[in-house]
């Protein structure tokens, strides 16, 4: 039985820092000169991320982060317009914001190798937002020494943004696993729930955040 885990970018390691939104809403505004407060860019922020996830679903297309990031500011700023290289900015500190001394993004570098090769024989990235937080992700997870898959794997190889039914066919067939295969996936979003695929399919729990790394750095 190949026990394959399938790591949620942004849910599972992004937004476990607990701060992330607030440090990331104080940015935004500070890089657009919004009129609109720390607290209303966060709401407005998760609303789009929500409808663009939507969107992945449906249309089975990525929307990547540049995507999501010029709707907030065309909706935060007075003229709705984005000027020359905000958005570049904004990537380089969202990086910055991801890449930050914390004790569990620490923990999480030294760990979670070690405790992946134990439990793993493979492991996938997803993320319906695209580069950067596959891009961060990857630097952590490359020292595992398995087939790592960047968030493009998902979106432009097969256009499936998150583990879907046709994902995991993908998967199964790419990488000769049979029909025996348990995909654990970690996140924030429900996204596995359609996900009976073989009849030896078993789908695992999907737990958030904080739960999330605590499980994967369980020995």
């Amino acid at each position: 039985m190949q026990k394959i885990l399938s790591l949620d970018c942004w849910g599972t390691l992004v937004k476990a820092r607990e701060s992330f939104w607030v440090d990331y809403s104080l940015m935004i505004k500070e890089l657009t000169n919004a009129s609109a407060s720390p607290a209303e860019i966060m709401h407005i922020s998760k609303l789009i991320n929500r409808d663009f996830d939507e969107k992945s679903n449906q249309n089975k297309k990525s929307y990547n982060q540049e995507d999501r990031l010029r709707a907030l500011v065309e909706v935060i700023t007075e003229n709705g317009s984005v000027q020359t290289g905000t958005l570049e900015s904004i990537v380089c500190n969202i990086g910055v914001l991801i890449d930050s001394p914390q004790a569990y993004f620490n923990k999480l570098t030294d760990e979670l190798p070690k405790s992946v090769t134990k439990r793993y024989s493979k492991i996938v990235l997803c993320s319906n937002t695209g580069f950067i937080s596959g891009t961060q992700t990857s630097k952590i997870l490359n020292k595992v020494g398995y087939d790592i898959f960047d968030a493009y794997f998902y979106s432009d190889a097969i256009d499936a943004p998150k583990p879907t039914r046709d994902f995991v066919e993908y998967l199964v067939a790419k990488l000769n696993l049979g029909d025996s295969l348990i995909l654990e996936h970690f996140g924030d979003d429900p996204v596995c729930d359609n996900l009976t695929i073989h009849s030896n399919f078993i789908k695992s729990t999907i737990l958030t955040n904080q739960q999330a790394l605590h499980s994967l750095l369980a020995t």
